[in-house]
């Protein structure tokens, strides 16, 4: 930890350094050496750091600090003429602490003259705007027997010079040099808002003092975080303003788009506005100072005044154009006009005038303006329709956020996310509704153009109504002669289509006949031979199945066929496979390009799960098996398919001589390569 001297530094604009001035430094720099030799003597024994008058927020086991417990440590000290060193305000509370140790702690509260300490009533504290320089004091105790880690922040971006002392027993021990007047880079942590890690020993007694003084409003919401806190809060604070600014930016795109589509100068204007006033609320929060110009400190002052004026000079003129005031209210017309011109005189003058009168003349510009819009969009709030409505609730919401940010300002509303970021919430309604606006807007234009051009056509329809109806008949008939001639054709291509598919298909089990079944099997003889591709040949037949339908009956005896076919359809799925019912109880699959160890597999896989059917007679269950022959090789080149299903024919029965309920294939068979 370093220790920094606690003697501000005084530019001296004169040329060169006389003799007598040298010497009056030096007689001041001993002088408050004098003084501050004094004071650490009576620090360790006076008031000063008794809880007493100053009574310290202890830190111990806490996360965050509310704004409540903040309000109640933290103490304040108003140098109206701006030249009291640390020194000479600890100075002054020890005097006016021993000149009233009577006084309660209410009455420390209460007290709101210059000159001395007094408690603040709330957090954050408002004093406007003043030239006075304001010293806030942070008494802070770790009562834990470990280690405590914080981060002092001063939620204020646009603070011009805030200075930071932490002070233990009497010395200091850090001293940052902050404001939005000195460069980015002076800042321990890269943020927006002015932050300081302070750690705290065991048993640990911390005083942070604050100097502040600036030409912005004087709000100084002190806030304390543990690390953990800070993460959980700015996790949160990064994703309200990510989603705000991505919000402008894509509206803004949204209606550049649109402008160049349709040339609707309102969407153009929109667009200027928009990015003026993301401008201005970047500039306002600090982020525009942190990402885009951390260097240009004179210029950080300036782009909040210059953006807040080029919003109200897009903005007036887009209320001029989306109203179209130059026909509907040329006074309001004259109106809107000369707040155009006070905007543009505003951005020359922000770089002439101080910042404080500037930035009152135009917030309240800005205030009177959006009233104005409010109160000509009730006005035609029934005479234009859904698009004014969105106009107007657009400006009621901007200002709705303006205001509940300076209630929570001013205290009347307590701070959290909701009221810190009101305006964030109150213009992104706002740019919301203004874009919906103008959709309307444009919604309602085409819907006239439609509805003037749908009148002037109607003549012109009436006028060849009556030929055309005439056509029109002519036409209907036309059609549905031609209609009624397409629908007999495909009635007779599809019965034709079932007629083709009954003579080739099995009336009881749906497979294909054996007339089909020698039409396709001669074809993918052909084609192997041809390719010189493996066929496939299954030949199966139901055990005993005369004895079943001697038994059960014929009807059971074709309940077990229809059976078999679905097992057999299950497994035989490829397009390119065909089976058939080959007569009785006999069935035949041609199997193109199957492998013997592929046609001996789905062999057994249908053996098995003809095995496994369940077929029962009067709740008796009839076990049914198959035997299967196959043949699997490769064609030769002069010959028939006959050849083959004789081959798996024979398999057959050697597997019926076998036993029944096998698969045997014809592999003693001749080879016909």
């Amino acid at each position: 930890m370093v220790t920094l001297s606690i003697f501000p530094t005084y530019d001296n604009n004169e040329n060169g350094f006389l003799l007598s001035q040298l010497f009056r430094y030096l007689l001041l720099f001993f002088r408050r050496w004098a003084v501050l030799v004094a004071l650490l003597s009576v620090v360790s024994s006076s008031s000063f750091a008794s809880e007493e008058f100053f009574p310290r927020l202890d830190l111990a086991g806490i996360d965050q600090v509310s704004d409540q417990e903040i309000s109640d440590n933290l103490y304040v000290y108003e140098d109206v003429e701006g030249q009291a060193s640390l020194e000479e305000v600890l100075l002054s509370s020890l005097e006016w602490q021993t000149r009233n140790r009577s006084s309660s702690l209410n009455d420390l509260s209460e007290e709101s003259s210059s000159g001395v300490w007094h408690r603040v009533k709330h957090n954050p504290p408002n004093f406007g705007y003043s030239h006075s320089v304001y010293w806030f004091h942070l008494p802070l105790l770790n009562a834990a027997h470990f280690s405590s880690d914080w981060v002092v922040e001063v939620a204020y971006p646009v603070l011009d010079f805030v200075d930071l002392y932490v002070v233990k027993k009497g010395d200091v021990q850090s001293f940052y040099k902050l404001g939005d007047k000195q460069p980015f880079s002076n800042r321990v942590f890269e943020h927006r808002n002015f932050r300081i890690p302070v750690t705290l020993s065991p048993l640990d007694e911390v005083d942070i003092f604050i100097r502040v003084k600036t030409s912005s409003a004087v709000q100084v919401p002190v806030r304390l975080w543990s690390y953990g806190g800070l993460m959980k809060y700015d996790q949160i604070d990064i994703l309200i303003i990510g989603v705000y600014f991505g919000l402008l930016l894509v509206m803004a795109l949204y209606n550049g788009l649109i402008y160049l589509t349709v040339r609707q100068r309102s969407n153009l204007y929109y667009v200027f506005y928009v990015v003026s006033y993301g401008f201005f609320q970047a500039s306002l929060i600090g982020l525009a100072y942190q990402y885009i110009w951390p260097s240009g400190v004179h210029w950080n002052d300036q782009s909040i005044l210059v953006s807040l004026a080029l919003s109200l000079v897009f903005g007036t003129i887009f209320i001029r154009s989306y109203l179209d005031l130059r026909l509907s209210s040329p006074r309001l017309e004259l109106f809107y006009r000369g707040a155009t011109w006070l905007g543009v005189v505003c951005i020359v003058l922000s770089f002439v005038l101080s910042y404080d009168l500037m930035i009152r003349v135009m917030v309240f510009s800005s205030t009177v303006i959006c009233l104005c819009a409010m109160a000509g969009g009730l006005y035609l709030w029934r005479s234009i329709g859904r698009s004014i409505q969105y106009f107007t609730l657009a400006w009621l919401f901007l200002f709705a956020g303006g205001l509940i940010l300076a209630l929570n300002k001013f205290g009347v509303l307590p701070r959290n996310l909701f009221t810190e970021n009101a305006s964030l919430y109150g213009s992104a309604l706002q740019i919301i509704l203004l874009s919906m606006a103008l959709v309307e807007q444009i919604n309602m234009e085409r819907k006239k153009r439609f509805a003037a051009q749908q009148r002037a056509i109607v003549q012109e329809r009436l006028a060849r109504e009556a030929q055309e109806h005439a056509l029109a008949l002519q036409r209907q008939d036309n059609e549905r002669l031609e209609q009624r001639v397409q629908e007999r054709t495909a009635e007779l291509e599809a019965l034709n289509d079932k007629l083709q598919e009954l003579t080739i298909r099995d009336s009881l089990t749906g497979l294909y006949n054996r007339r089909y079944l020698d039409t396709k099997a001669e074809e993918e003889y052909k084609r192997a031979q041809r390719d010189r591709n493996s066929l496939a040949v299954l030949v199966m037949d139901l055990d005993n199945f005369k004895q079943i339908n001697d038994k059960y009956g014929h009807l059971f005896g074709d309940t077990c066929l229809v059976a078999t076919a679905k097992v057999l359809s299950d497994n035989v799925q490829r397009t390119s496979d065909t089976i058939a019912r080959y007569g009785g109880e006999e069935f035949v699959a041609i199997l193109p390009g199957a492998s013997k160890e592929k046609a001996r597999y789905l062999a057994e896989m249908i053996r098995l799960n003809i095995m496994s059917l369940e077929m029962t007679f009067e709740g008796k269950r009839v076990p049914l098996s198959m035997s299967i022959g196959f043949v699997a090789t490769k064609p030769k080149e002069v010959g028939r398919y006959e050849e083959l299903i004789k081959l798996a024919d024979e398999a057959l029965y050697k597997a019926k001589e076998a036993g029944r309920n096998r698969v045997i294939g014809a592999d003693d068979s001749p080879n016909l390569d």
